[in-house]
């Protein structure tokens, strides 16, 4: 008899994106360091087939930058035994205990640019804040600041780093909007325009996702369960310039009230999704000037 398809395979055949291949062979437990070696094994025959192998080992070069320089076909295999390793963070559900791995920066969710908010139970709506996207990656008592472009902030930001080591957590990836807030309370992307490049204090972290929690990647849990997490978390939190976003069900009510409180819009999100790094439709920027008001 045959032996059965490993997922890999089926993945790969079925058209599936490198992430969710990397996720499979995690989860799955194949040995990382096997992937370029599987990758050259399978069926290259179309361009198709070609450029999408060519896409999987940049993905692997960004998840594991040791492997960069393995490329589909152009190195042969060594025949000297090598010891699996297996990715640190990137699959989810994967538990590494106390942290052993050192975690990274992960690309953020972009929303896709829309006219209306979208209706219905599976959308939930949050007010756009004027600022700078913000992701805080906390390891036992460090804690590094990086841009959506994934730039390292955090010297930059000092004051606002050293705040949130007390965050209640071993580890943490947040994903939040940099914010200073003017004398009546709102975001002012201006004032925080004003600081870059000094070593600004009175700075604020509006949190709205979770991408990792105590040694664990959460990406891959729905939208709500990955806020009721951050909300547990921040309830727990006595760190005065960490706050959460606020999520809403009427998309159309919100934006109103956005454009009452000079704010810059919303952004709705589908809550039944995980979180995918890039360009997305699942979350919907909203602005308030699109709607002709």
């Amino acid at each position: 008899m045959a032996a059965a398809e490993p997922e890999t395979y089926k993945c790969w055949r079925s058209n599936a994106d490198p992430e969710k291949m990397l996720h499979v062979i995690c989860h799955g437990g194949e040995a990382f360091e096997e992937l370029p070696h599987r990758i050259r094994s399978l069926d290259l025959g179309s361009d198709q087939a070609k450029a999408r192998s060519r896409t999987c080992v940049r993905t692997i070069a960004h998840y594991w930058p040791s492997r960069a320089s393995c490329s589909c076909g152009a190195r042969r295999r060594s025949s000297r035994p090598r010891r699996a390793r297996r990715l640190p963070h990137s699959a989810p559900g994967h538990h590494i205990g106390d942290v052993a791995a050192s975690l990274r920066f992960i690309p953020p969710c972009l929303p896709s640019i829309a006219k209306a908010p979208p209706a219905g139970a599976d959308w939930l709506h949050q007010p756009k804040l004027d600022g700078y996207r913000l992701q805080a990656v906390k390891e036992g008592r460090t804690v590094r600041l990086y841009t959506k472009g994934g730039h390292d902030w955090t010297e930059r930001l000092a004051a606002l780093a050293d705040s949130l080591r007390a965050i209640p957590a071993r580890s943490a990836i947040i994903d939040g909007e940099l914010v200073m807030v003017d004398a009546a309370g709102l975001p002012s992307f201006l004032k925080l325009h004003l600081r870059r490049g000094k070593r600004a204090a009175g700075l604020h972290l509006f949190a709205f996702d979770l991408l990792h929690m105590n040694g664990r990647e959460v990406c891959a849990e729905p939208l709500v369960a990955r806020q009721g997490r951050l909300a547990t978390l921040l309830a727990r939190s006595s760190v005065p310039v960490l706050h959460p976003v606020t999520s809403f069900e009427d998309g159309a009510a919100l934006l109103a009230a956005a454009e009452e409180h000079g704010l810059e819009g919303i952004v709705s999100k589908r809550a039944d999704l995980p979180y995918r790094s890039g360009k997305a439709r699942s979350w919907l920027k909203i602005r308030v000037a699109a709607t002709g008001r």
